[in-house]
């Protein structure tokens, strides 16, 4: 009985998974992106496919006793208290940080309890990568009307999130190249990771693109694998002797484009002097942050940079998640010398801890864009811990 329950459960995990997984991209396709009541529903079927994956994790005292996951709870907390107190006394505050941290910690303990066959969890990020690969194609169709890099690179509505969603659905199925024996796997996963890779160089979404290349970079070189590093290499080589003409305008429009490269804050899209406003304003207002006035400054574009001037010191306990989750993938993927597909979590983890450096939400926002990578955290979390 108790296995059959098992295997019940199991089944609707993956079903819950599969719905969450498709739910979350198909809702930043323009037509739906653009019509406000279908996506309302699509994230209400989002939270309700979490909230059902959590709950029937059970293992409610495992949970508790759990340290990792303490680590996240009572910051978590604590940061809660603080809202509530400062909206009682009329300062500026929002829910929406408290909201992106509770689809973290969710998302985290659903992936730890995972118990999914391999060949479920790799169609899962089959899936997930051609759906990405149909979100990509319908938005440059759709804004920029044609494969082209002459049009505004700002065309696309929700481009950081589909950026981000194409870019992570690019690294998994990569990973999946790296880590399986099956030949026929292999060169599904290499055809899917080509195609998602050209669509986020015209997609033009800078960030999410560096971000992929410097975690492939460092998945390689972790990989220490040296024929598939002169494979890699040689391949590279060739290309750019081949299409060298094509390759650089390519990579010149996407991370450039009109901008030029004389000045660097221009190039950043002003960045750079947001984030200097951003130290000097802070600076000024350590304690309360803009809770009681606004800066004045735009989007800051740097997630420690974004919560510490809107919070001040009280941005602490974010502060504190971000630093765990942020540490324990460094060790995981630096200090360790395990690679399998178990670890795949950890390694997608980097991309959106590059972003924050260049974004204002990342890694813990926007939305639900990156719950799959935390719900791989978690499952990566759990089988590093038990050895697998």
């Amino acid at each position: 009985m108790h296995i059959i329950k098992l295997k019940m459960k199991n089944k609707i995990t993956f079903i819950l998974l599969t719905i969450l997984i498709i739910a979350s991209v198909i809702s930043y396709i323009p037509e739906v992106f653009s019509n406000g009541g279908l996506y309302s529903k699509l994230h209400l079927l989002n939270l309700i496919s979490t909230i059902s994956l959590f709950s029937i994790s059970a293992h409610f005292n495992a949970l508790i006793n759990n340290r990792f996951m303490n680590a996240l709870l009572f910051p978590l907390i604590l940061f809660t208290i603080f809202i509530a107190l400062f909206y009682g006394i009329g300062l500026r505050s929002s829910t929406n940080d408290i909201l992106q941290i509770i689809i973290v910690y969710v998302s985290i303990w659903i992936g730890y309890q995972l118990n999914l066959r391999n060949k479920n969890s790799l169609f899962l990020l089959l899936i997930y990568a051609v759906v990405a690969i149909y979100l990509g194609y319908t938005a440059i169709t759709t804004y920029l009307t044609s494969f082209s890099m002459d049009e505004n690179m700002y065309a696309i509505d929700a481009k950081n999130q589909i950026g981000a969603i194409v870019s992570l659905a690019c690294f998994a199925i990569f990973y999946v190249a790296q880590c399986s024996s099956n030949k026929r796997l292999t060169i599904i996963s290499y055809t899917l990771f080509a195609a998602l890779f050209i669509l986020l160089l015209y997609i033009r979404c800078r960030t999410a693109l560096l971000a992929l290349i410097i975690t492939i970079i460092l998945t390689l070189y972790k990989i220490n694998e040296s024929h598939k590093l002169a494979v890699y290499f040689l391949c590279g080589v060739i290309l750019m002797i081949v299409f060298a003409n094509q390759i650089t305008t390519i990579f010149y429009d996407t991370f450039i484009g009109d901008r030029g490269v004389a000045n660097m804050d221009d190039l950043s899209s002003n960045r750079l002097e947001r984030n200097e406003q951003a130290i000097t304003y802070l600076s000024n207002h350590l304690f309360i942050g803009e809770m009681r006035y606004h800066s004045g400054i735009a989007q800051i574009h740097n997630y420690i940079l974004n919560r510490s001037v809107r919070y001040g010191i009280w941005a602490f306990p974010l502060m504190i998640i971000y630093f765990t989750i942020g540490i324990k993938t460094l060790k995981q993927t630096f200090l360790f010398k395990r690679f399998t597909i178990h670890d795949i979590g950890y390694f997608a983890m980097l991309i959106p801890f590059i972003c924050s450096l260049l974004e204002p939400d990342a890694p813990f926002g926007p939305g639900s864009v990156y719950s799959l990578v935390y719900i791989l955290f978690g499952y990566s979390l759990n089988k590093s811990l038990n050895k697998i």
